[in-house]
């Protein structure tokens, strides 16, 4: 197999140690159309977001608001899936920046466990966050992704007791994704100072880098999680940026318009 050298572990942490923020930018894979989504993750990856995550479409993604969910039902009725995505993804070239794949279980198991580290490493990906897989019943995962150096971040929140964030953290290989708020995804005004508050938790007990994401949406955003986390990560309000814009130059020069604020604050 492929070694894939972008680890989204070392990309936080050479953040961390240049006292930014990494910016991560979340992709909806066949939004606004295939083609369109691929040249948004030239782009990004060119303009030098620091983590891709990208998007697999799937029909129940119950941990979505509305803006994400249109975007996989537009990607789902153009028949992307898991196998396409990949291999798309897989035709293009190495960004030499680190990609990590955003997905709900159900399609990882379609595809087959013991399958999916070759596919991730030919389309360059080194780390996968499971969106509805608990630490708890990741043992069979993470014995493949262990042995196959693939990177896996779980989730926590504010409600994670301190054993579900210590499980969470020892766990993940590459980074822990912290939620800001309860709830779906989707852009808000603000951040919840809960997740300060989580995060500080984590911090006192784990050195794991750790990002924040739900309802970024502005510069202000990044520069107040900037000020406590490792990376942020955007996602809906880069969807809704997009719009209606099937055209590839058009949809990677909407996604490039949107973010420049948004690294420049992750890099302030």
């Amino acid at each position: 197999m492929t070694e894939v050298v972008s680890s989204c572990r070392q990309a936080l942490l050479d953040a961390r140690s240049e006292r930014r923020c990494a910016l991560i930018p979340y992709l909806t894979l066949g939004f606004p159309t295939l083609p369109a989504s691929l040249a948004v993750l030239a782009a990004i990856e060119s303009m030098g977001a620091d983590v891709v995550e990208i998007g697999i479409p799937f029909s129940d993604p119950v941990a979505d608001g509305p803006t994400i969910q249109r975007t996989i039902d537009v990607a789902l009725r153009q028949g992307v899936t898991l196998r396409s995505a990949l291999t798309a993804v897989a035709e293009g070239s190495d960004p030499g920046g680190a990609r990590l794949l955003f997905s709900y279980l159900n399609p990882l198991l379609a595809y087959g466990l013991e399958s999916l580290p070759a596919a991730l490493a030919a389309a360059h990906t080194k780390g996968v966050l499971i969106t509805d897989l608990i630490v708890d019943e990741a043992s069979e995962w993470l014995d493949i992704a262990r042995s196959n150096g693939v990177e896996t971040c779980f989730l926590v929140a504010a409600t994670s007791d301190d054993t579900r964030i210590d499980r969470a953290a020892e766990s993940s290989s590459g980074f822990v994704y912290c939620i800001s708020t309860l709830g779906v995804t989707g852009a808000r005004k603000g951040v919840d100072p809960a997740a300060r508050r989580t995060v500080e938790r984590l911090r006192t007990r784990h050195e794991v880098p750790v990002a924040v994401g739900f309802g970024i949406s502005r510069p202000e955003d990044v520069r107040q999680v900037a000020a406590y986390a490792d990376g942020v990560v955007v996602g809906s309000a880069l969807m809704s940026a997009l719009g209606n814009a099937t055209e590839p130059a058009d949809a990677a020069a909407r996604a490039v318009e949107f973010l420049q604020p948004l690294l420049d604050a992750a890099r302030a």
